[in-house]
Order: C-alpha cells, then sequence, then structure tokens
C-alpha cells in the first residue's frame, strides 16, 4: 500500500493510522496503535490535507474545529501530530464544517449554518496562517446550486470540479461555482435513495466516489 495513512478525527482527538496495519489489526480483530494522536480540544470536523511542494517537506493537514468562542482552522504537521497554528475564521466561515483543496490549494470550505448554507473558498494571503475569501457559491434553499445542508465536500482534480453533498443529494460545480449537475433530486423523502449523505471519497485512480449516508446507514458508489 505504499506507506498509506488514514488520518481522521473523534471525539477530541485526531488519529493517524497506517493503513495495512489497520486492515490486518481488523481482519485479525485485535487493536492496532495509531502513528500519533493529537488532542484538539472539541470534535473535529472536517479534513483536508495540504501537499507540500517540496518532496521533504511534510504535508499540513488542515482540521475544522468548532468552538465556543469561535470556528478555527488548525494546523498539524502530517508527519508529527504536532499543532502548528490555529486560525480563527469565524469572521469568514459562521458554522464551517467540509474542507477540501483545490489545485490551487484554494480551500473550500461547506457553511452549515440555518439559512446561510453555501459554500466559501478560501484563497492564501501572503502565507498558509493568513486566508481571505475568494468565492461564494449558492445559497440556502432546493434548487439546483442551493443548499440545505451542505456537509462534506471533495475536489476532482481530473475534471477540475467540486463535489458537495447536500441533504438528499450530490452536487457537482465548476472550480468557478458553475452548477453543472446533481445525484438524486428527491429533495424531500426521508426514504429517499440518498438520504442525509455525509462523508465522501474520491478514488483518484478510478474516479469512483464513494458517499457514506446517514439516513439509511449505506455507502454508495458513484462512478
Amino acid at each position: 500500500m505504499n506507506h498509506d495513512a488514514l488520518i481522521l478525527g473523534n471525539k477530541d482527538t485526531i488519529f493517524k493510522f497506517d493503513l495495512e496495519k489497520l486492515i490486518q489489526a481488523s481482519m485479525d480483530q485485535t487493536n492496532c496503535d495509531p502513528i500519533w494522536s493529537t488532542f484538539t480540544r472539541a470534535n473535529p470536523l472536517g479534513i483536508a490535507i495540504l501537499r507540500q511542494e517540496r518532496a521533504l517537506q511534510p504535508n499540513i493537514i488542515f482540521m475544522v474545529l468548532c468552538l465556543e468562542e469561535g470556528n478555527y482552522l488548525t494546523l498539524f504537521n502530517s508527519e508529527t501530530g504536532k499543532i502548528l497554528k490555529e486560525k480563527c475564521i469565524t469572521d469568514m466561515v459562521h458554522k464551517p464544517c467540509g474542507v477540501a483543496f483545490t489545485d490551487e490549494n484554494d480551500l473550500i470550505v461547506t457553511e452549515t449554518s440555518y439559512g446561510r448554507d453555501k459554500i466559501v473558498i478560501l484563497s492564501i494571503c501572503g502565507s498558509i496562517e493568513e486566508w481571505k475569501v475568494k468565492t461564494v457559491i449558492g445559497k440556502s434553499g432546493d434548487q439546483d446550486g442551493e443548499f440545505k445542508c451542505p456537509v462534506s465536500v471533495v475536489y476532482d482534480r481530473a475534471s477540475r470540479n467540486i463535489i458537495v453533498s447536500d441533504m438528499f443529494r450530490i452536487q457537482v460545480f465548476t472550480k468557478d461555482g458553475v452548477f453543472v449537475k446533481s445525484f438524486n433530486d428527491d429533495l424531500k423523502n426521508m426514504e429517499s435513495e440518498l438520504c442525509l449523505p455525509t462523508g465522501m471519497c474520491l478514488n483518484e485512480l478510478t474516479g469512483e466516489l464513494f458517499v457514506c449516508e446517514h439516513g439509511n446507514n449505506a455507502v454508495h458508489i458513484f462512478v
């Protein structure tokens, strides 16, 4: 597996696991110790990785953290789990959730605040510690290009499209925010085939989109 690792958040901690060892431990029904774990003060939400251009530099993990005093982007060293920086983004995103990076290292953030559902794209302003709003996509609503609860987001580097999980559907946009298409438009049916999709993952080798669906406790694969 070429030293693949799995990074995930649970309760108030973020973990990094050796993926091969984790799968083997699951098959053996044994425990697997993480490579590292870091206390985060609250439940981690979206997690994205900023790939460094220089091979010897560790990648940087970006994690959304919502606290009573504000909403933060927390930056971690991917090799050690050390917290590098916390940046308050409440003035730019009221209630952030999912995050993903574009091929230009802009940060896509979903906002799930009632009546303010949208996608905010942030760009680096001088350094990775400073960000500004570049683009806002959509608004609250159930029409094409509007959102009810955009929880998760992934960026397709092949098509250069943004893929967003909404209340009962998956919506696709260009990097500039133009609506392309959606999957499953039964927006008011709680027994919908795609009900409350949350986590998503894109297989960049095959183009398969994996969607974790909370409503029916299922995983869907789109090709």
